[in-house]
């Protein structure tokens, strides 16, 4: 079912790839910067939506710009997915950095990319993605 979504939405026009993209981007900055930490719904809940946040931002950033190397643009990912994470405690000064949280989000980044690779046929782009 998550994956018969998935490549719904790699089916979207650029605009639509793109809403997606942007509206994926507004969540985890709004969950990362937010001033209080959300509440534990279970034992690391909080890596779950890290890891969820980050995976999901990495997929609709393939599908929206559709890069020539996953791989290296993954990589970039991983810079911002680090960068935030380390950058949280001066935005907002309750929350606090968390390695556990970094390897959450690096993880995401991490799978998003393999996900992408697998449903675009190597990376090719969201046009070549089988139904």
């Amino acid at each position: 079912m998550l994956i018969r979504a998935i490549k719904r939405a790699a089916r979207l026009s650029a605009y639509g790839r793109w809403g997606v993209f942007i509206f994926c981007l507004a969540l985890v900055l709004y969950a990362i910067f937010r001033a209080e930490p959300p509440q534990q719904l279970f034992r690391h809940s909080d890596k779950v939506g890290h890891f969820l946040g980050f995976a999901a931002l990495t997929l609709s950033a393939g599908f929206a710009r559709q890069p020539r190397s996953m791989w290296w643009f993954g990589g970039g990912l991983m810079v911002f997915a680090a960068g935030f994470e380390w950058l949280q405690p001066w935005v907002s000064p309750r929350r606090l950095f968390s390695v556990d949280d970094m390897a959450a989000n690096l993880a995401g980044v991490f799978i998003g990319v393999v996900v992408y690779r697998m449903l675009s046929g190597g990376g090719r782009g969201p046009t070549d993605v089988h139904t």
